[in-house]
């Protein structure tokens, strides 16, 4: 092999590397960056398998997400995906795990355990049926305690 062939190839490959995104994740249908909206990864990825509001505020009596985690499940052979949103744009992917086939929905008191995914424990014990969270009125008043 000629030394002008490995320089080609070498700076080819540089070229590549700096060209990629700085992060990119690959769904079906194309990549999905940081800066998304939640509609262009729900457009390439497809309908989420679970989705996690954890923070939102209230607004004319309805709750609107602040917060979001997406989780995408392949089964127990490739990694669980976590999609986290802020805002409707996606911040970061993560792999907290493996992925996992939604099995039988029995729920002993030793499963719950720390760092579980909340996809994973609704997967195994059932989404719960109703939820509390805690709000601060935006005009600085005490915050309560509401169901949603």
């Amino acid at each position: 092999m000629s030394m002008k062939w490995i320089v080609l190839s070498a700076g080819g490959f540089l070229l590549a590397l700096i060209m990629a995104p700085t992060f990119a994740w690959r769904c079906d249908h194309g990549y999905v960056n940081t800066g998304d909206s939640t509609s262009q990864v729900r457009k390439k990825c497809g309908p989420p398998d679970y989705v996690y509001s954890n923070t939102g505020i209230y607004r004319h009596s309805r709750f609107a997400a602040i917060d979001e985690l997406w989780y995408y499940n392949y089964g127990p052979r490739l990694l669980l995906q976590e999609l986290r949103f802020h805002f409707g744009k996606l911040e970061a992917v993560d792999t907290p795990s493996y992925g996992f086939s939604s099995g039988s929905k029995r729920c002993a008191p030793q499963d719950p355990r720390v760092g579980m995914s909340a996809y994973a424990l609704a997967s195994r014990c059932g989404r719960p049926k109703s939820k509390r969270n805690r709000y601060t009125r935006i005009d600085g008043g005490k915050g309560s305690v509401g169901k949603r």
